[in-house]
């Protein structure tokens, strides 16, 4: 809903958890589907003008340097270029749904989204045992969803952790389910 990183950051340290998760998307911004970013713009409220003007920028022609010599021109299907000032918003609005589903069909999982960074806390209700299983179910529902729009998570990224452990989100470092340790940036 819109958060600054600072507010969603402490609220991610705030929520009480003893289990959780960090996901990453693999290439987000080369795999979307243009035609998807197009529709979550207009599901938020972007005037169609804006929309049909994004969409003609998205699918013109890229060129890119290879050693030094400009490439041919190549004409994307998918992807939203990383430098445009729109791509980041739009990733998020693709993704706001996942959120929405996390917290409909896993309740005791609360979601967090920052572009192609994803985090989960379960709520530190129930066993151990429950609350696994609970974590599990919001990864299954996560891959399918992902599957669904075209993404891939890049699974050599992903942190799963318990209590005490150390877990970084969003470049800090913290003992995930501890409410008292204070973040480091993650190089020190």
């Amino acid at each position: 809903e819109g958060e600054s990183v600072t507010t969603a950051t402490l609220d991610w340290k705030d929520f009480v958890a003893r289990l959780g998760a960090e996901l990453y998307l693999s290439k987000a911004f080369y795999s979307v589907s243009i035609e998807l970013a197009c529709a979550a713009l207009r599901w938020a409220g972007m005037p169609e003008e804006v929309v049909m003007y994004l969409r003609a920028l998205w699918r013109a022609p890229r060129r890119c340097h290879i050693d030094g010599a400009l490439s041919k021109a190549l004409w994307p299907t998918s992807g939203l270029p990383p430098g445009d000032a729109f791509s980041p918003a739009s990733l998020a609005l693709v993704l706001v749904p996942w959120s929405a589903i996390i917290s409909k069909f896993c309740r005791t999982v609360k979601p967090w989204l920052y572009c192609d960074d994803r985090s989960l806390r379960v709520s530190s209700t129930g066993t151990e045992k429950v609350q696994e299983e609970r974590l599990q179910e919001a990864l299954d529902l996560t891959a399918q969803f992902d599957g669904s729009i075209g993404l891939v998570e890049n699974g050599k990224k992903r942190q799963l952790w318990k209590d005490h452990e150390r877990v970084e989100h969003l470049g800090l470092i913290s003992a995930g389910g501890s409410d008292h340790a204070l973040c480091q940036p993650r190089d020190g």
